[in-house]
């Protein structure tokens, strides 16, 4: 693995970490998450690689594809990474109460349906994003 590659996966641990929790990880949690798919060797197809790096330049879009490729493409290589950093920051201590259900107020009915709703957008425009777009998958 060159150092280009290495600094690569510090970068994607950061941006799946602020996807996930709003912030950047602890450098401990970085090599783990570099550690993990290294030794995974994951074999990337052309459209993943493509899914991937477009991702990655363009973090705002990370929720839209991964609300398509949940549907659509559940064992894609980009939710497997977001998958792989969701599980490392749900075992470190600090950020494992993030993880963990709360106590919900009268209103929790109504943040679930604009959750759901959220949710929907997010599917439809990484739709048109993966589909349209860039002519992915």
């Amino acid at each position: 693995m060159t150092q280009g590659q290495t600094a690569s996966l510090a970068d994607q641990a950061g941006i799946f970490s602020q996807y996930l929790i709003g912030q950047s990880p602890p450098p401990e949690l970085v090599g783990r998450y570099q550690k993990f798919i290294l030794n995974s060797k994951p074999a990337l197809t052309p459209t993943e690689e493509k899914t991937l790096q477009f991702a990655l330049k363009h973090p705002n879009t990370i929720a839209y594809i991964d609300a398509y490729s949940a549907i659509f493409n559940p064992t894609s290589e980009l939710r497997r990474r977001i998958f792989i950093m969701f599980a490392i920051l749900e075992s470190y201590p600090k950020y494992s109460q993030l993880f963990l259900p709360e106590e919900h107020g009268a209103w929790y009915f109504f943040s679930f349906a604009l959750t759901g709703l959220r949710a929907s957008l997010r599917l439809i425009v990484g739709a048109l994003l993966v589909k349209l777009f860039w002519g992915l998958q």
